[in-house]
This record gives C-alpha cells, structure tokens and sequence, in this order.
C-alpha cells in the first residue's frame, strides 16, 4: 500500500483503476433474482403452524437453510455489482478534466439529499412495503450520490486553492476557448 502523502486526492492509490462493472441487463437479472428468492422465503411462512422459531414447518429444515444461502449469496452478488457500477462512475468523476463549476453543487446536494430521504423512507416502510434490493438500491444510492457530492467539493477546493496560489504569485491563466486568435 502507498504512503498516505502518495494517495490521490480522493484516497485511492494513484495507479488505482476499476474493473468495468457488469452491465444494466445483468444486474436486472440479478436484482430479479434477489427479488424472486426473497418472495420464495417469505411464501415459506406462509401455513407455518409456529412449531419452530427459526425455520417455517411448510419446508424440511435442509430446504430452508439452503433457500437461505441462495437468497443470501443472491443479495450479495447484487450488492457487488451495484457497487462496482457506482465505482467505476465515481472514478470517472475523479478523473474528469471538466472544471467543477460552483454552480454544479446545488444539483448535486439536491441528488444527495433526495436519496437520503428516500433512504429514510424505504427503512420506515420495511418490511411491509419494500423489498431486501430496495433497500439495498436506496442505501446505495444514498452513498453514491454522497460520494459524487464529495468528488465535486474536493475538485472544486483543489482549483479553488490553486485559484489562490496563481493569484499571489502572479499567474494569470485563460482557457483556450477565451483565447481569441486573430
């Protein structure tokens, strides 16, 4: 691992690049399968005469604990490929040469906020409204909006400090397209 003085800005280790996550039909699948194997749990409930506390009577107690497993392996199979999408589009925004603008940060606030209230909503309504992905869909969200959040304040502090330091020591530097050419 790299001394902290040799981490980017935001952390990471400067030869740092994701592996491309998979793609929007594979993670619906994935999402559909989370979501089928948690009804199938939930259907197994269903006529339990509550004989057991840990495991339903409508199933052998082998049938359950391996729906369990599939249903736990599905969540994280799901969880993985939702955080390597909002990764690899994190780091695209790290490596952006666009100049953060001060006024990005109120969309970008706003995204963040309005994911973390539907965050708050979903763990309010659960489990009676929103599925086990709905929580993990909003609780990403939540995280990734907040990250884009960061990633935009740490560019913009970056060229606002080098703003400053040009400043004093007499730079002045123009964009290529104020330059006119005659």
């Amino acid at each position: 691992m790299a001394d902290i003085s040799e981490l980017t800005p935001f952390g990471r280790e400067p030869d740092f690049v994701p592996s491309k996550p998979l793609g929007k039909r594979q993670i619906a699948k994935l999402a559909a399968d989370c979501d089928r194997l948690e009804h199938l749990v939930s259907r197994s409930w269903v006529g339990d005469r509550g004989r057991f506390d840990l495991s339903p009577d409508t199933l052998p107690f082998e049938k359950w604990t391996a729906l369990l497993d599939r249903w736990h392996i599905s969540k994280l199979k799901y969880g993985a490929a939702i955080h390597a999408r909002n990764l690899f589009i994190e780091y695209k925004a790290e490596t952006s040469t666009r100049a953060v603008k001060s006024s990005d940060r109120l969309p970008l606030e706003s995204a963040m906020y309005e994911a973390q209230a539907h965050l708050d909503m979903i763990e309010a309504n659960r489990p009676d409204f929103a599925a086990e992905r709905e929580l993990t869909d909003a609780n990403a969200a939540a995280v990734h909006a907040e990250n884009l959040f960061e990633i935009a304040k740490t560019k913009f502090d970056i060229a606002d400090r080098q703003a400053r330091a040009d400043k004093r020591n007499g730079i002045r530097r123009f964009r290529a397209s104020h330059v006119h050419r005659h």
